[in-house]
């Protein structure tokens, strides 16, 4: 598990490549750990060709594959939980029940990206044309750089390769020359996990040579981030040079406001949790904590009480509440900052100094922890993150003082406060400007939220299904040309002529077609064209304009046909919410047929005896098309539009068809044959705008109607529910 001197490059661990080390600190004691190779640009320029070449593979890989192997992973460390928190504490000096906490939560993350990673969906879009389908997919972004910092030296490493890993990008990570021995152990358990080479990778050594190979490569398409601000800006300027996609988790300087009407003792056990957390070095550690005047004095004495109570010492000593700093250099800022903070008018009410300790921790780097009472403004510990155990307390006495004093900074990535007002919780928590706010809590972070900040803290999120975002890109697809007609079923219930329609029976008043001989040529034209359901042949038999043309050519293709009369067909347009199959006008003879056809498209059908004729004629918004023609031969009209209205969905569209005499010549000749039945069942009031009268005596039907640009009458009903259109 310990493994020292090494990176991990394509699935081996290896030295730099000049055997060059450093030393790796047991920060309680200030002695050497173990050694770390100084790897620089060579080292990571092969880690990334090796995260290049691995990346087709597991991209492609399917997700349900890729979280298997990142499940066995996860199993892979929680099986050497004890292992991992041993190695965390030496390095990192923090007490081993916080390595603990810290090894659940990074163990957290695996887990939750392996189930998330199959998660991950695009979008099919509505339409713009009949022909078109557009739909959004979702890709890895390519090889993923991960940075990260010494204070989390495992969960900061999960929350970024986790994700990358899940989304299937590569990695090659650099974790903190302080605290690299934590990723060398995962690294170890991914590859007894069946992680395959390349794909996680980690270089060790020279933070300036190997930044500067991430920022440099064209090969790598992302950046991870945490640290400090002014890391953050530069890495940012450098990603710059060729378009990376950066995300970043930078500087905290987090503000907790306790109300007066706040419960204190649960506030000042919350501020000592924060803000005494890993000795101060959390980037959501309470930093400037603002008291209103009504509880100030009685939380002061709460906080000190309770600070009173750590314990300083060896994060292996179970007994130990409070590690040392990570280096000398982060001890020396602590202090700046308390002196400063005295000179100033602070009162330490308890700590303000380096400790005395027994050997071998008097060489380690411990600072007391420190409460700065009457802490003001022009102080460093207001305008700087202090990042260690010390903790100044500032007055204010409005709310709105509170909230001025919070957002005056650079910094907006987590914030706290404590009330007990449900309208003043809402209204702070919406007014500080931060990209996390804890109320009344400060134990925020897990897996399934998002973290990371706004302002100077930084860009994008980690954790959550939001982190997994930041390794993904959208692919926007579309398709054209798509031929849906032969996809639609024809249904055709006999032919166009009455000789082949078996079985049809025919009212009285209707008369036989006439013979061939007596027909109009133009007639024979459209009904061999439309025999075909040749959109563009029946288009250029009637003469129409362009326009008309590819509407009709549109219609036909779409057509699905209910019901056939002596010579032409009623046309249901098929449309993807189609509910029912209407024939108006069936013979009576092809009833089963229609209704067996119906039951196999498994819709209901409501079929009546008649007669049809109408043409497949306008576009496909309409969701069914009749001639008035076949309403002369019905024996109640307006009941055959009611039953129309009904079976239209709310909002659909209805279009009728009324040509006048010499208008077709093709069906001149079947209006002269059924003006007898126009006469008999509507007295004479069935053409032109006396449809409209008759239409609109129809309950919850209203009707519009205009004069086609052929010439004909066009009848077209917006047929709706009444109070539903």
């Amino acid at each position: 598990m310990l493994k020292t001197g090494v990176g991990f490059i394509n699935g081996d661990f290896l030295g730099a490549s000049d055997d060059a080390t450093i030393d790796v600190l047991n920060p309680a004691t200030g002695e050497v750990l173990a050694k770390a190779p100084s790897m620089g640009c060579v080292e990571t320029q092969t880690a990334i060709a090796a995260a290049a070449a691995a990346f087709p593979t597991w991209s492609r890989l399917v997700a349900k594959e890729r979280c298997k192997i990142m499940r066995r992973w996860y199993d892979e460390v929680m099986a050497h939980q004890d292992d991992i928190c041993t190695i965390m504490t030496m390095e990192s000096g923090k007490p081993y029940t916080e390595s603990k906490g810290e090894f659940l939560s990074g163990a957290a993350s695996i887990e939750w990206f392996a189930e998330e990673g199959r998660r991950v969906t695009g979008d099919v879009l509505q339409p713009v044309a009949p022909h078109r389908r557009q739909l959004i997919v979702k890709q890895p972004v390519g090889v993923a750089a991960a940075i990260t910092p010494w204070n989390f030296p495992m969960s900061m490493i999960t929350r970024k390769v986790s994700p990358a890993i899940a989304a299937g990008c590569t990695v090659v990570l650099k974790p903190a020359e302080a605290t690299p021995l934590t990723a060398l152990a995962l690294a170890e358990l991914a590859r007894r996990a069946g992680m395959p080479d390349g794909v996680f990778n980690i270089v060790v050594g020279d933070p300036a040579a190997i930044g500067k190979a991430m920022l440099d490569s064209d090969t790598v398409r992302k950046i991870g981030f945490t640290g400090s601000t002014a890391v953050g800006k530069h890495l940012m300027a450098g990603a710059a040079a060729t378009v990376k996609r950066v995300s970043l988790e930078l500087g905290g300087n987090a503000p907790y406001i306790v109300f007066d009407d706040a419960d204190v003792e649960a506030a000042a056990a919350g501020i000592v949790a924060s803000a005494f957390r890993n000795a101060g070095q959390t980037c959501i550690c309470a930093n400037r904590v603002l008291v209103q005047d009504g509880v100030y004095d009685t939380f002061v004495e709460a906080v000190t009480e309770r600070v009173s109570k750590l314990k300083l010492g060896s994060g292996m000593d179970p007994t130990t509440t409070l590690g040392p700093l990570i280096s000398d250099k982060g001890v020396q800022r602590v202090q700046d900052h308390v002196e400063d903070a005295l000179a100033k008018g602070a009162t330490a009410t308890i700590g303000g100094k380096r400790p005395d300790l027994p050997q071998p921790y008097d060489k380690g780097f411990f600072f007391s922890p420190t409460v700065l009472a009457n802490a003001t403004i022009d102080m460093k510990v207001f305008r700087e993150e202090t990042f260690g155990p010390a903790i100044p307390l500032f007055r204010f006495r409005t709310d709105t003082e509170a909230v001025q004093l919070a957002n005056d900074t650079e910094y907006g990535l987590a914030a706290y406060f404590w009330t007990q007002d449900l309208a003043r919780a809402w209204r702070v928590a919406e007014e500080l400007e931060y990209g996390m706010v804890g109320v009344n809590d400060v134990a925020i972070t897990s897996e399934v939220a998002p973290f990371g900040g706004i302002k100077q803290s930084g860009l994008g999120r980690e954790q959550s299904k939001y982190g997994l975002d930041e390794y993904l890109y959208l692919k926007y697809i579309q398709m054209g040309n798509i031929r849906l007609e032969a996809q639609h079923e024809l249904l055709s219930f006999g032919t166009s002529t009455t000789e082949t329609c078996v079985g049809a029976e025919r009212p009285a008043a209707v008369p036989a077609m006439p013979p061939p001989e007596s027909r109009p040529a133009a007639y024979d034209r459209f009904a061999d064209a439309y025999d075909g359901l040749d959109g563009g042949a029946v288009a250029q038999a009637l003469g129409l304009p362009g326009l008309r043309r590819q509407l009709l050519r549109r219609a036909v293709g779409d057509v699905l046909e209910v019901g056939v009369g002596t010579g032409l067909n009623l046309p249901l347009y098929e449309r993807p919410r189609l509910t029912s199959l209407v024939g108006l006008d069936v013979s009576h003879g092809m009833l089963a047929q229609a209704r067996q056809k119906a039951d196999a498209l498994r819709l209901p059908v409501r079929l009546q005896q008649g007669d049809v004729a109408a043409l497949p004629y306008a576009d496909a918004s309409f969701d069914c098309v009749v001639d008035t023609f076949s309403l002369c031969v019905f024996p109640r009209p307006a009941e055959a539009l009611g039953e129309m209205a009904r079976v239209l969905r709310p909002g659909g569209r209805l279009l009728l068809l009324e040509h006048q005499r010499a208008a077709f010549g093709p069906l001149a000749w079947y209006q002269d044959a059924t003006a007898g039945a126009v006469a008999a069942t509507s007295k004479g009031c069935f053409w032109n705008q006396d449809v409209a009268a008759l239409l609109a005596g129809v309950a919850g039907v209203s009707v519009t109607y205009r004069q086609d640009a052929l010439g004909s009458l066009v009848m077209l009903v917006e047929a709706r529910r009444v109070g539903q259109g």
